[in-house]
């Protein structure tokens, strides 16, 4: 809902009115978000020793888990690439494909032979650098050829509010 100036205030007393109000209830969010994180901290530190104790005896199950069913896959997973448990079940998911490349081989090099060989499997982007068109803005050359370019630099306003 908006508030508009009633006929009978000034434009000063309204914006003072609303400043009063904004100012109050920032003030009041400020205390209510202290006291909450002051309680999150209380609860982080009450239940933080006890989180950290499962966390980590859940990693080094799940490494046991693992580590068992890596040495076990033939008997375990000969049908199916899981095992089914009362409290669940573990197994093996195969992950998204990607490519490895060999021992001695780099990127570089098979960027090279696709160049050569299949370039529609390399990727090109040429892009203008606006980071550094902004830094260099005030360079007679760039000011010169940006009306061709079609181009200007703008600033856009951001409203703010400071409380004191």
């Amino acid at each position: 809902m908006r508030n508009t100036p009633k006929k009978t205030q000034t434009a000063a007393e309204f914006i003072d009115q609303e400043m009063e109000e904004y100012a109050k209830t920032a003030e009041a969010l400020k205390v209510l978000n202290t006291a909450f994180e002051i309680e999150k901290l209380n609860l982080a530190g009450q239940y933080t020793p006890q989180i950290t104790i499962l966390e980590t005896q859940k990693e080094l199950t799940f490494e046991k888990i693992s580590d068992f069913a890596n040495e076990n896959k033939i008997f375990l997973f000969g049908e199916k690439r899981s095992y089914d448990t009362k409290y669940g079940n573990f197994g093996f998911r195969l992950g998204h494909p990607r490519f490895s490349l060999a021992v001695k081989s780099t990127w570089d090099t098979v960027l090279k032979t696709l160049k050569e060989f299949l370039p529609q499997y390399v990727k090109v982007t040429e892009a203008p650098s606006k980071t550094k068109m902004m830094a260099d803005i005030k360079l007679p050359a760039l000011m010169q050829l940006l009306p061709a370019l079609v181009v200007s630099v703008v600033q856009d306003d951001n409203f703010f509010i400071d409380v004191k």
